[in-house]
């Protein structure tokens, strides 16, 4: 209830239910030590002993059901395991998928639970601020995540995906592209209650949205610098692309279709 807006705390006071859950917060010396599955590890133990310390439990058969419990039994994770040539234990930024980052983001938490497309039709300013939050979350932690931790440090070793990343999400440049998604939803929207989820539906304002970024980085030489490599230029339509077409449709498999899309149609272009 306090931290986030109640039209959002009803929903998940709803999903968790009549149900007690342990949060858990192991030390950061301990997952640098190990991996990110020692969190699950720690999880066990640490749950278990404190049972074993408060009620003076002893005996195998209620150790190790309390130990199964808390190790597997309706656990929330943050990541899934990796192929093996990777492996490591869950929890570890390669295993999470951006459908997780999604969940777990909570930079939209403070704005009412709304669609998108019902508040772009109302107030464009109103709408601006769900942009950002969206900006602040997938562009913002998701970048993080996938750029500069896990592409740009665990596979590469490091090749300036984080400068990268800072460049393209903590500018005003996307702010400026989501002015124009929000300006298009706004004008070509009225009187639509939802924008049904078929490639038809939303290709030509995804085309619409792509158009207009390869216009402003042709117009604008500086932001072509600025957002230096085919390759970021790319994953800048990409995102807008793919935000556009989720945010309209409320569905993710749409969103993914509208990103590869974007980046398929500027590759075409010979934008790479």
């Amino acid at each position: 209830d306090k931290l986030f807006h109640p039209t959002r705390a009803v929903q998940l006071k709803k999903a968790i239910g009549d149900t007690m859950w342990v949060v858990l917060r192991a030390p950061t010396l301990a997952i640098r030590t190990a991996d990110g599955d020692e969190a699950h590890r720690w999880a066990a133990m640490q749950n278990t002993m404190a049972f074993i310390g408060s009620y003076g439990l002893s005996g195998e058969h209620i150790i190790s059901d309390l130990a199964f419990a808390f190790k597997h039994a309706r656990a929330v994770k943050m990541g899934n395991k990796m192929w093996y040539q990777r492996m490591r234990g869950t929890n570890e930024i390669g295993g999470m998928p951006d459908g997780y980052i999604a969940d777990f983001m909570q930079a939209e938490r403070d704005l009412p639970a709304r669609r998108f497309l019902e508040v772009a039709q109302e107030d464009e300013d109103e709408a601006y601020k769900y942009v950002l939050a969206l900006g602040e979350g997938s562009g913002g932690i998701a970048a993080i995540l996938d750029n500069s931790l896990w592409l740009g440090f665990y596979m590469s070793g490091g090749i300036g995906f984080s400068n990268t990343v800072a460049a393209s999400g903590l500018s005003e440049v996307l702010n400026d592209f989501s002015r124009e998604l929000i300006e298009l939803s706004h004008r070509y929207t009225q009187g639509v209650r939802k924008v049904p989820p078929k490639w038809e539906s939303i290709r030509i304002l995804v085309n619409s949205v792509v158009q207009y970024m390869m216009e402003s980085y042709e117009k604008f030489p500086v932001l072509a610098e600025f957002h230096w490599g085919g390759a970021h230029r790319v994953s800048i339509i990409g995102s807008m692309g793919a935000g556009s077409a989720a945010l309209l449709t409320g569905s993710s498999t749409m969103g993914l279709w509208g990103g590869y899309y974007a980046i398929a149609f500027a590759m075409k272009e010979g934008w790479l």
